[in-house]
């Protein structure tokens, strides 16, 4: 707990791991999950309002590689991430964010798959951009390395999240 920004109290319960008893302590170090969802989104929105990108801007704008849904449809933009409409079929809980490597290389090994299926057993790409919502994590992990290239601190994902958002 914190009050005036200063740590007030603090305490671990619980275990890290339940099926060898393994306590939490203060140290231990749980992922995220869906919650990077929410820290991307508003990292995304910071950075629209900051001017250092827009909505409609399409991806291909600020990413180092070209990404392209070959089922047609509009060019992908931010809006398409942000909103799931961007035509990538659904990872289900594949995420791509825990693997250990750079997020770069992560995002675009997984745009560069010619063969199906892709992330989580799907296709990689299941409806032309637009046509309708598909919950994607390859989706959010691409606004992060947007997130990572756009801002003007230069900062990697995570260190932007720390500083701008936690």
């Amino acid at each position: 707990l914190a009050r005036h920004g200063e740590i007030v109290w603090e305490g671990a319960y619980g275990y890290a791991d339940a099926t060898r008893r393994v306590a939490t302590t203060l140290e231990t170090v749980f992922r995220s999950g869906s919650m990077g969802k929410t820290y991307t989104a508003g990292a995304i929105m910071q950075l629209v309002e900051r001017g250092a990108i827009r909505l409609e801007d399409p991806i291909n704008k600020s990413l180092p590689f070209k990404v392209e849904n070959p089922l047609g449809g509009p060019e992908i933009t931010i809006f398409h991430l942000l909103t799931h409409t961007s035509g990538l079929g659904g990872d289900s809980a594949s995420s791509v964010f825990g693997n250990n490597r750079p997020l770069e290389e992560t995002v675009r090994s997984n745009f560069s798959r010619d063969e199906q299926p892709g992330m989580g057993g799907v296709p990689t790409w299941a409806v032309p951009t637009g046509d309708r919502g598909i919950y994607s994590n390859l989706a959010i992990a691409t606004l992060g390395l947007i997130v990572q290239l756009t801002n003007p601190e230069e900062l990697s994902f995570s260190d932007y999240v720390e500083q701008n958002i936690m």
